[in-house]
């Protein structure tokens, strides 16, 4: 299984409009038509709360490859940017099951 982590430091006046967003039906019907999606979840620091990290999880590194090079990606990934206060980081991990 494949992890997919980005960092993200979001503008704290829009950290509702980065949960909504993450948790609309257009970013879930994203992610649960990509092949190999096994999960994606938000992240929220307790202790910062414009510190997020988006995390999702893939059978295979081609699966995720191929749903992040998308168009669809692109479009609904994009609608993140205007509330995100510098570019995201992101790391890639393998779990060893």
């Amino acid at each position: 299984m494949i992890l997919r982590l980005t960092f993200a430091q979001a503008d704290p006046k829009k950290v509702e409009e980065v949960r909504a967003l993450y948790n609309s039906r257009e970013l879930n019907d994203f992610f649960n038509s990509q092949k190999g999606h096994r999960f994606h979840y938000l992240l929220e620091s307790p202790a910062e709360e414009s510190d997020i990290i988006f995390l999702t999880a893939w059978d295979t590194q081609e699966a995720m490859d191929a749903a992040y090079a998308s168009e669809a990606h692109r479009k609904v990934g994009g609608k993140f940017k205007p509330f995100l206060l510098a570019p995201s980081k992101k790391k890639i991990y393998e779990v060893y099951e």
